[in-house]
């Protein structure tokens, strides 16, 4: 029974249940470089280191998976072919998210743990290039 892939055991797989096999793995890897794709850039507009590091999670499975699925007999036209080159693609640009997003929140988490700490946010909007708080008009009007 080694060496079986079929359902019953009984024999080698079949030609076409093993492309339905194949066709399915390529599915699940394009929904995860998708997913990483759109995270990336995502994250780095709103921030998020979390974001960036579902969406690096993302692109290593998809890289993993097509590196397994992919076979020397696949055309560089082919489906798994295109997969794999956007499995890179994902994969250096969820790196790259992660990367700067992490160096943001290493410069930002000092003045957050202070803001935090002291309870005092003004010197947020300093640190970021907001208005001062000492900068606000005397009338204590929110128009002015």
């Amino acid at each position: 029974m080694t060496g079986t892939n079929h359902a019953n055991g009984d024999g080698p797989m079949p030609d076409e249940e093993r492309q339905q096999m194949k066709l399915q793995r390529l599915k699940t890897c394009q929904t995860l470089i998708t997913v990483a794709l759109i995270g990336a850039p995502v994250s780095l507009l709103i921030g998020g280191v979390a974001l960036s590091i579902a969406s690096l999670v993302c692109a290593i499975i998809a890289f993993a998976r097509m590196r397994k699925t992919i076979e020397p007999s696949d055309g560089p036209g082919s489906l798994a072919r295109t997969l794999y080159v956007q499995s890179v693609v994902a994969l250096v640009a969820s790196c790259v998210a992660t990367c700067l997003n992490a160096v943001a929140f290493v410069f930002m988490f000092g003045a957050v743990s202070q803001a935090l700490q002291t309870g005092d946010f003004s010197n947020l909007f300093n640190t970021f290039g907001g208005p001062s708080g000492s900068a606000a008009s005397s009338s204590g009007s929110v128009w002015d």
